[in-house]
């Protein structure tokens, strides 16, 4: 059963990353002509790929895949066609090693190569959430100026989350990649938008473009495994940052399996200042 849960994990990534089962010589196929950013992720295992999937799908940046410790030829010559000015590595040395660093540092084209990762797979996700969303991360700067007011209505943020485990693990731990990378003045009013429904008003966006009204958190599923929508929880929680008074919003997605196996659900979120 697990053995089917990641196939079918590597078909949904599929939609950004490849088309076909053999994933290396094929992922190329769906990059496009040229762009700026492009994440590099391992395709010896799904976690790192799922977040970088998602991230790719919001901000339209291909995903390619690499072994742990080779850089592999079609993602060599894709990379080299591309040309990106940035390259992102999504997850730790223990998945993607300095030596494919080094691989891709020395490509001819000389670009920004940036590792992105945390303890665990849920911490590399919100690692990623953080470099590809940055303004989520300091809302106080977007009016330029340093200081410790509350981000200025309206301003949107936006992110994306991943759960993974499996179906004997404790659900309790089971949590996103959710880390209050905002602060907001008062609790956000929070949606889950399964994949496939009609998202409520409040909620004007999709999984690719995440968007929320103000006043709202939009959770979008990007795509599942093993789990009915009825068994999401979007999970409202506060807590103080210890620096100063302000109190940060934020959010926690569990999932309850259904099935035996691999468990997974990931997608992209949206709140807006009220």
């Amino acid at each position: 059963m697990r053995i089917a849960a990641v196939s079918r994990v590597v078909a949904l990534v599929a939609v950004v990353v490849t088309a076909a089962t053999a994933i290396y010589t094929t992922q190329v196929e769906a990059s496009g002509s040229t762009t700026d950013v492009v994440f590099v992720a391992t395709g010896n295992n799904f976690p790192d790929a799922l977040g970088a999937a998602a991230a790719g799908g919001v901000s339209n940046a291909p995903v390619l895949l690499v072994t742990g410790s080779i850089l592999p030829a079609p993602t060599r010559a894709e990379l080299e066609r591309l040309k990106p000015s940035r390259i992102i590595v999504v997850g730790g040395t223990g998945v993607v090693s300095e030596a494919v660093v080094n691989s891709l540092k020395g490509l001819t084209f000389k670009p920004t190569v940036d590792r992105v990762s945390g303890a665990d797979r849920y911490e590399t996700a919100a690692a990623l959430s953080a470099a590809v969303f940055p303004a989520s991360v300091d809302a106080d700067t977007l009016d330029g100026l340093d200081s410790s007011d509350f981000a200025r209505a309206p301003t949107t943020m936006r992110g994306v989350y991943m759960v993974e485990f499996d179906a004997t693990d404790n659900f309790s731990t089971g949590a996103s990649s959710f880390s209050y990378p905002f602060e907001l003045p008062t609790k956000p009013t929070a949606h889950f938008v399964p994949s496939g429904s009609i998202p409520p008003p409040e909620c004007p966006g999709n999984a690719d473009q995440p968007e929320a009204l103000p006043g709202h958190l939009c959770v979008y599923e990007k795509a599942s495994e093993n789990h009915l929508p009825e068994n999401v929880f979007v999970i409202k929680s506060s807590r103080t940052t210890g620096v100063t008074d302000h109190d940060r919003f934020g959010a926690g997605v569990f999932v309850i399996a259904t099935l035996f196996g691999t468990t997974y659900n990931y997608g992209t979120w949206a709140v807006t200042m009220p």
